[in-house]
């Protein structure tokens, strides 16, 4: 699902963020494990737009190549060493 909204003046954001929360709300009983990481646009987890075996797979990529954590996202993969 993606959900977009004309907002001319910026009171209307909030009423147009509440009308898309409540059809995703409505389609919630057939979503995913995760979101679709390039339609995602609010900041989250990794682990909340991609599969499982994907995010698992970066976070041992991200603890080889950059354990220091110089390259950040809007959707954060955390490497490995960090969660134990």
């Amino acid at each position: 699902m993606f959900a977009a909204g004309f907002t001319p003046t910026p009171e209307l954001a909030a009423a147009v963020r509440g009308h898309a929360q409540a059809v995703k709300d409505a389609l919630a009983a057939w979503h995913a494990s995760y979101d679709y990481y390039n339609f995602e646009e609010t900041p989250a987890g990794a682990s909340a737009v991609l599969p499982p075996a994907s995010y698992h797979r970066l976070q041992k990529i991200k603890a080889s190549y950059d354990p220091d954590q110089a390259i950040i996202s809007a959707h954060p993969v955390r490497p490995v060493r960090l969660l134990t």
